[in-house]
């Protein structure tokens, strides 16, 4: 039995909440932090630095008094928001898949993309409030900032990197994303060559529950957690619903109705 604690993250659209477990999966705390949307007109977006330290906040909230006994954490999330990282790391503003800004208009570089294809592929209908659609904007009207851009993703694993300086996206969340082939489990370079998204601007693709890296100093000093919490690869937050209501064999069903 592991005596280490540990913290769970939901990264949802409007809040954050985390619970602390014991080793024996006994809860020994909770927190919420709502975070703000930034709307103006179809435009939906939220200040990147602004969600981290949201997390790093709640974090702190919720190990107390338990912070030294804390091992690890992970996080699943509402993905489906976007954003970009310059050659020094710094942050976009975060484009949420609240966002309506395409208003149902498909970019130039995704016409022809048959639908069925796209979903088939990568688990998901192709939406315009989704990363391809903003990636795509991206590409039609900032195309400099993101042709130089260090990183391209979303913003749970935005968290990760925040937390141990390493990307990482699991496959259940690489479903919303719209670039990542669910049956070979890889990018799907024809998108890509479409988008001029090079590989190397994405995260690396791993199961969930893989170890990703070791909280940094920075994180640490601002959550109050040890420099030895390990960080893991979460999930989306359908499929971790779906754990959590112990639905894990064939022919089990949760039915999530918004």
């Amino acid at each position: 039995m592991s005596t280490g604690y540990r913290i769970g993250i939901d990264a949802g659209t409007s809040a954050f909440k985390a619970a602390l477990l014991d080793g024996t999966g006994k809860t020994l705390a909770t927190g919420e932090r709502q975070l703000q949307l930034l709307r103006q007109g179809t435009r939906v977006e939220m200040d990147a630095l602004a969600y981290r330290d949201a997390l790093f906040g709640l974090l702190a909230q919720v190990a107390g008094p338990y912070a030294d006994k804390v091992t690890g954490l992970a996080i699943s999330g509402a993905a489906g928001s976007t954003l970009m990282l310059d050659g020094q790391d710094n942050p976009s503003t975060i484009i949420s898949w609240l966002d309506n800004r395409l208003e149902g208009r498909v970019p130039d570089c995704l016409a022809g993309i048959e639908q069925m294809q796209l979903r088939q592929r990568t688990g998901w209908p192709c939406l315009s409030v989704f990363p391809l659609a903003h990636i795509a904007w991206w590409k039609q009207n900032l195309p400099q900032q993101i042709d130089s851009a260090k990183w391209v993703g979303l913003c749970t694993d935005y968290l990760i990197f925040s937390l141990c300086g390493h990307h990482a996206m699991d496959f259940s969340t690489a479903t919303t994303m719209h670039l990542v082939d669910q049956v070979k489990r890889e990018y799907c370079q024809d998108y890509l060559d479409r988008l001029g998204i090079r590989r190397e601007q994405l995260s690396p693709l791993v199961d969930s529950g893989s170890f990703v890296g070791e909280i940094t100093d920075e994180a640490a000093k601002a959550t109050g957690l040890t420099k030895s919490v390990k960080i893991y690869a979460g999930a989306f937050d359908h499929p971790s619903a779906a754990r959590g209501c112990g639905v894990l064999q064939e022919g089990e069903m949760l039915m999530s109705c918004g």
